[in-house]
């Protein structure tokens, strides 16, 4: 009952929850409760073909638990852009048109990095989106913590690893780990001489 009566209550400002002062916050609040219940009736209304990830209606909450990297990749190339334009472009504010280009740069350079094929053009413009999107997401959010993870940085190397190695479907870690998932779901009890792939596959 409450968390209806607060989904209620956010409907009448919904875009607030877009500016939230992050000064307050060492990783910044972006998406409030409002935004979140925005994107997820988007998600119901949502026609997908069936090879795109469900998005499950507890993303985003510390309910939903880990989400796999492939319904982060429909989040952000299929389902975020569409909830920000329908909720933002109205707004004549210069954060609001920045947070939608931020948002589309960052869309672009998944789905070229996601690309079954690849050539110098498409990593360069993988390279120019992806520098426009950090760069962009430092100034909309200066406090944000992340600029200096592993994965910011490796982001940024990706479009030498398109040109050295072809497509990234070939040597990206989805396969080993879903066997990594496949792994930590046989019951076990810590003892040696069980052909454990054997087990996983044949049961």
């Amino acid at each position: 009952m409450k968390q209806q009566k607060e989904l209620q209550a956010a409907n009448t400002d919904t875009v607030h929850s877009f500016h939230d002062d992050s000064s307050r916050f060492k990783t910044p609040f972006i998406l409030g409760e409002a935004a979140f219940h925005e994107i997820q009736r988007d998600c119901d209304r949502l026609i997908s073909p069936t090879w795109l990830a469900n998005i499950p209606q507890s993303i985003g909450y510390k309910s939903g638990g880990k989400q796999k990297a492939d319904t982060w990749r429909t989040l952000m190339t299929v389902l975020l852009p569409i909830s920000l334009v329908r909720l933002l472009s109205s707004q004549k504010d210069l954060r609001s048109q920045a947070i939608i280009k931020n948002t589309m740069d960052l869309a672009q350079a998944i789905i070229i990095a996601s690309k079954r094929t690849t050539s110098p053009q498409w990593a360069a413009e993988y390279e120019k989106y992806m520098k426009r999107y950090r760069k962009t997401l430092k100034a909309l959010f200066p406090n944000f913590d992340s600029f200096s993870k592993p994965n910011f940085h490796l982001a940024l190397h990706l479009s030498a690893l398109l040109l050295r190695f072809g497509p990234a479907h070939g040597w990206w870690c989805y396969g080993f780990e879903h066997l990594i998932g496949l792994l930590t779901c046989l019951g076990t009890n810590n003892k040696l001489g069980k052909d454990v792939l054997k087990s996983c596959y044949c049961s």
